[in-house]
């Protein structure tokens, strides 16, 4: 939680540090919130059910993924060095006038690297905005994020399940040359 914390007081943009309560908070029914949508360009309805996507991600992957839009930012970065620091999380940053930009930390950033970041913005973000529908772009990648994500724990999932016959049948291996 104090991890979270640090990477949510990260996020600058245009030079305001964002309040740590607008994202992870506690809404007293030990929901939290992975979204924050100062601009207002997410449709609330949706807004809720990607909460709810995002938070059903945490529980399956120990992803952290949070969600910041904002209204007037001509520019804004993410503290790289802070998600660094917390290698499992993903902070995305949205400005209503459709610049964005998407950070990975380092576990995740050895299978998401900048060029299929890149990639996944320019087919989710980019073109969801170009008919100025925030919110199906804003929805639509992020959900391509954390398919991503699912995608390489499903794999190493299976490559371990693989892997357990291998070691046993070297074990089994290994005692009976020791015993011969």
């Amino acid at each position: 939680m104090i991890m979270l914390l640090f990477v949510t007081l990260a996020v600058t943009v245009s030079g305001v540090l964002f309040n740590p309560q607008q994202v992870w908070a506690d809404t007293g029914s030990n929901d939290k919130q992975y979204i924050s949508d100062e601009a207002n360009i997410i449709d609330d309805d949706v807004e809720s059910e990607l909460n709810g996507k995002i938070k059903q991600f945490y529980k399956e992957t120990s992803t952290k993924f949070l969600i910041f839009t904002v209204a007037n930012a001509a520019d804004f970065k993410i503290s790289k060095s802070i998600i660094e620091d917390n290698e499992n999380t993903i902070v995305f940053v949205i400005s209503s006038s459709g610049a964005a930009e998407l950070k990975v930390g380092t576990d995740i950033e050895v299978f998401l690297p900048e060029s299929k970041i890149q990639e996944i913005l320019q087919d989710n973000f980019n073109k969801g905005i170009e008919g100025s529908d925030y919110t199906e772009a804003i929805s639509n990648t992020a959900e391509a994020v954390m398919k991503e994500v699912k995608q390489h724990d499903e794999n190493v999932k299976e490559n371990n399940r693989q892997l357990i016959p291998l070691l046993v049948f070297m074990l089994i291996l290994f005692i009976i040359l020791w015993i011969a």
